[in-house]
């Protein structure tokens, strides 16, 4: 008997073992995940069966819950934020008086240029075809 086929023969043995272990606590596993995913697939269809029935039975309240759910869904995704006092009354029409007195000596401005703008053209013109 050579020792060292003894030991490669035990390390064999105990290779194929693990394997066998190893394979047989993976089917076990798969199994499991199944029957737990079966499991809660049905749970989930008891559950839509039974809501959808509450519905048709309840239509006004959950129509209401449905419309409260979505105003607070709304409001809490909402990127507004409600004005103050100050702000809507005060700042705002501010801002938009000195926009519009701003504006005013502007319109003024480019009305001129524009007159003066012609009558220089103008005034080209006649001077080049003399």
């Amino acid at each position: 008997m050579d020792p060292t086929n003894d030991f490669a023969d035990k390390i064999t043995d105990t290779a194929a073992e693990l394997q066998h272990n190893g394979q047989q606590a993976a089917e076990d596993l798969q199994g499991r995940a199944k029957e737990a995913w079966d499991t809660a697939q049905e749970q989930a269809q008891s559950a839509l069966r039974e809501s959808s029935a509450y519905i048709r039975e309840n239509r006004l309240p959950a129509l209401l819950a449905a419309f409260a759910c979505g105003l607070f869904l709304g409001r809490l995704f909402s990127q507004r934020s409600t004005p103050t006092f100050t702000d809507r009354y005060i700042a705002e029409p501010a801002h938009r008086s000195r926009d519009m007195l701003l504006a005013l000596p502007l319109a003024a401005a480019g009305a001129m240029f524009t007159r003066f703008g012609r009558s220089a053209v103008a005034s080209v013109k006649k001077a080049t075809h003399r």
